[in-house]
């Protein structure tokens, strides 16, 4: 019986019942890293051209509906500050 790498307690299923810690850790790999660096440099968020638009325009604006809860369409104006 496969031990848990996070709280000792032994493992029956995929996952520990206790903890939810995933039964088999991936190995990571130098492919591995470089995709995802690659991927963060290169992925841009779905609507992030439009709110950084609108931040631009009328920044008081996308705040506001931002924090009364009206996405509309955006993302969270927060992380482009």
């Amino acid at each position: 019986m496969a031990q848990c790498k996070n709280c000792d307690r032994p493992v029956q299923e995929s996952f520990c019942s206790y903890c939810g810690q995933p039964a088999d850790v991936a190995h990571i790999s130098f492919y591995f890293v470089l995709g995802e660096f690659l991927h963060f440099f290169t992925h841009i968020p779905d609507r992030f051209l439009f709110t950084s638009v609108r931040m631009l325009v009328a920044p008081s604006t996308t705040v506001r509906d931002s924090s009364a809860g009206n996405a509309d369409g955006t993302n969270p104006p927060s992380p482009i500050f």
